[in-house]
């Protein structure tokens, strides 16, 4: 499972990719920032499903026990780690699950690749402080979401590409505080 010699995804911006095994939050929002409703993801848009998987294929993620449930199953291609208060629950094949950011971290970088957290709002938050970037798919619309991505201050947008049926940006963690850029 640990590839070192597959491509970098050709997605990811050379600035960040500067950084070994960067951390990167990656998401898709709605008009007002949101996540979800109700556990679920109240848009479906194939476009963003396959940048998604293109992005992320071959690196390992980082994701919730919520998120995790909702999926039901490790995802194909991509070492798969839980954030739970209780890991012998998701414990499975192919699945590494820990109470601990710290060890959960450790472990995807282990790998030598890009770390992606995928979800959902709780592990966002708890890891935005730690991210060295943020790919954000923005959704049109507003599906009155109740689970919604932190606010980012601290991160400027580096990369914003319009695809047909979704924006695709790209925000790096600032050196420079007078760039700073926020999310809202």
């Amino acid at each position: 499972m640990r590839n070192a010699h597959r491509p970098t995804p050709i997605s990811i911006p050379e600035s960040i990719m500067s950084s070994k095994s960067p951390l990167i939050l990656i998401a898709a929002v709605d008009g007002e920032g949101g996540l979800g409703r109700s556990g679920t993801i109240p848009w479906d848009c194939p476009e963003d499903r396959a940048f998604f998987r293109t992005t992320t294929m071959g690196c390992p993620t980082l994701m919730g026990r919520v998120t995790f449930d909702s999926i039901g199953r490790p995802l194909p291609g991509r070492p798969c780690a839980v954030w739970t208060h209780a890991p012998q629950a998701v414990a499975r094949d192919g699945v590494f699950a820990s109470a601990s950011l710290q060890k959960l971290l450790d472990w995807g970088r282990a790998f030598g690749r890009p770390v992606f957290a995928i979800g959902g709002a709780t592990l966002y938050k708890a890891l935005l402080p730690s991210a060295d970037a943020v790919c954000l798919s923005r959704i049109p619309g507003r599906f009155a979401c109740d689970a919604f991505f932190p606010p980012m201050t601290g991160f400027v947008c580096i990369k914003r590409t319009k695809h047909s049926t979704f924006v695709e940006e790209w925000w790096q963690k600032s050196v420079d505080a007078t760039r700073e850029n926020v999310y809202n």
